[in-house]
This record gives structure tokens, C-alpha cells and sequence, in this order.
């Protein structure tokens, strides 16, 4: 028989481990959490000092350990039901987190899995599908801090920017300009890009008087590498 409060409490700690390469995010994640639809968050600051005037943006966290390797070898999760996400949507979404260990009794054996669970792509997720327990496709975590911390910034962007939305905007006036912020890309590796984006989204911003408001989105399937003579280019295709 598998110990769950020790699956937990693994799982908690492989994270923790994996993130202390992250000397500016303050890790505020916590085994056998009570608090409705989070596990705690992760605060991340401009260095490695915690000061207030320092602080940038949190990151709220829920984190699931699971021993089940079909999690690990589909990347996907389905232990999550549909109220559960609509409470993740209702706070303004959050980072889920889904670790795999081979057993309680062996988490030495282990790999991290995540996903932005902003509003929107909660929205997407719900519309695309009945299921009680939808599908959550996973991208797996990036090993270097430096790739870490771009996946927690563009994460704590989405989050930020999303807070007032459940779906894209509809508004019709022109914008200031439109956008496509993201940490996920390469500039001198387009197969690592490929792999940053496996089972992410990115949104397209239309800027109004510096107030942005998502308009679109897209996947890694909508991304294309082009050859034009010497130059190399990255076409990107939005719904």
C-alpha cells in the first residue's frame, strides 16, 4: 500500500529542491496545505534579498504528486474535475505543478511537469470538452534555473494580465499595438524553442494606453521556421 502523505510531502520536496537554483523566488509552498485550490505561492523578487521594494509578482501554486507512469509517459494529467478548475478560474488561475515518482518509497526516481492554468486557457480547456475530468496537457520543467526562471516569469505575466479575463477581448478599436510577450523562445535554437512551447500557449496582446487585453492564441503547432536565403525566420500563426 502507497503512503499518499508521503507521496505528498516528496513531491513537495523534489519541487522545493529542484527551484533552489531560483536564489531571487521565495518558495512559499507547503505539504498537507488546507487552503482552498492552492498549495501556496512563489514570490519572485528583482534579487535575492526579499525586500519589499524588491518584490515583482506571485505566483499562486498547486501541486500534485502522482506515482501513476502514464502521467510521466503521455504528459498528461485528468485528476483534476471541472469545478475544481472553475475554482482555479475563479481566483484568477494559477501554476500547476505535477510531479511523478516511481513510489513513496522511491522519489529518487522523479520528473516535473507543468502548466499555465491562466483564465483563459482554463476557458479553452472547459469549452473544448464534457469530461468531468478534462485533459490537462503537461510540458515538462526545464532542469537550468536560468530556463526556470523564464518559465515562472512568463507564467507570472499570463497570470497578471489575465486577471479581469475568462475569455479573449471583443473589443473592435484599433490598439496601439499588438504584442506577443514570451520567455519561451530561442533565438539561436528553434528546436529548443519547439521544445519550450510543447503543450503551452502563448497570447497575442492588443496594447490600449498601456493596458494590455488578450485578443488571441496560439500553440507550437501554430509556429513555423522558414529559410529565406541566409536569414532564418519564425512565422507565428494565431487564431
Amino acid at each position: 500500500m502507497e503512503n499518499t502523505k508521503s507521496i505528498e510531502e516528496n513531491g513537495i520536496a523534489i519541487l522545493k529542491l529542484k527551484l533552489s537554483g531560483c536564489a531571487s523566488v521565495d518558495k512559499n509552498i507547503y505539504e498537507n496545505d488546507k487552503t482552498p485550490f492552492t498549495d501556496g505561492s512563489l514570490l519572485l523578487y528583482s534579487d535575492d534579498h526579499y525586500a519589499k521594494s524588491h518584490f515583482e509578482q506571485e505566483i499562486r501554486c498547486q501541486v500534485k504528486t502522482t506515482i501513476d507512469s502514464k502521467v510521466k509517459d503521455n504528459k498528461e494529467y485528468r485528476k483534476l474535475d471541472r469545478s475544481t478548475l472553475k475554482g482555479y478560474q475563479r481566483i484568477g488561475g494559477q501554476l500547476l505543478f505535477v510531479i511523478w515518482i516511481k513510489s513513496s518509497t522511491n522519489a529518487y526516481e522523479n520528473q516535473i511537469f507543468y502548466q499555465n492554468l491562466n483564465s483563459i486557457y482554463i476557458s479553452r480547456l472547459l469549452s473544448s470538452t464534457n469530461n468531468k475530468y478534462p485533459v490537462i496537457p503537461l510540458t515538462e520543467f526545464p532542469q537550468n534555473p536560468d530556463q526556470q526562471m523564464k518559465v515562472l516569469k512568463q507564467v507570472a505575466l499570463d497570470l497578471n494580465n489575465m486577471k479581469t479575463y475568462r475569455s479573449l477581448s471583443k473589443r473592435t478599436d484599433k490598439p496601439d499595438r499588438i504584442v506577443i510577450p514570451t520567455y519561451l523562445l530561442d533565438p539561436e535554437s528553434f528546436t529548443k524553442t519547439m521544445k519550450n512551447l510543447e503543450n503551452q500557449t502563448l497570447t497575442t496582446y492588443a496594447i490600449y494606453d498601456d493596458h494590455p487585453e488578450p485578443i488571441g492564441v496560439f500553440t507550437s503547432d501554430n509556429v513555423q521556421k522558414l529559410e529565406i536565403g541566409q536569414e532564418k525566420i519564425i512565422n507565428f500563426g494565431a487564431e
